[in-house]
C-alpha cells in the first residue's frame, strides 16, 4: 500500500496521513480486523521516527483491535513491538 510504501522510502510525514485516511475509512467501515492492521503499520512508522509515544499507543490501539477479533497473528506483532521499545 501507499504508506508502507512512503515509510519504506523514508517519507514518514506522508505515510502518517496515509495510515491516518486508512484508520478513518476502517473506523468508518468498522473493520476492526484492516484497524489492527493500520494501528501496527502507523505504530512502526512513530517508532522509526523516534517517537516512542506515539508509538506505544499506536501499538495499544492495535492491540484491543487484535484481541477483539482474536488474532493471534496480530496480538504477537503488538506485544512484540512494544517489547521493542
Amino acid at each position: 500500500n501507499m504508506a508502507s510504501a512512503y515509510r519504506f522510502m523514508g517519507e514518514y510525514n506522508s505515510s502518517i496521513e496515509n495510515h491516518k485516511k486508512a484508520i478513518d475509512i476502517s473506523l468508518a467501515r468498522n473493520d476492526e480486523t484492516q484497524l489492527a492492521k493500520s494501528y501496527i503499520n502507523l505504530g512502526n512508522v512513530y517508532r522509526n521516527t523516534a517517537d516512542f509515544t506515539e508509538a506505544i499507543s499506536c501499538y495499544l490501539k492495535a492491540l484491543e483491535y487484535s484481541n477483539k477479533i482474536k488474532n493471534v497473528r496480530y496480538q504477537s506483532a503488538c506485544l512484540n513491538n512494544l517489547g521493542e521499545i
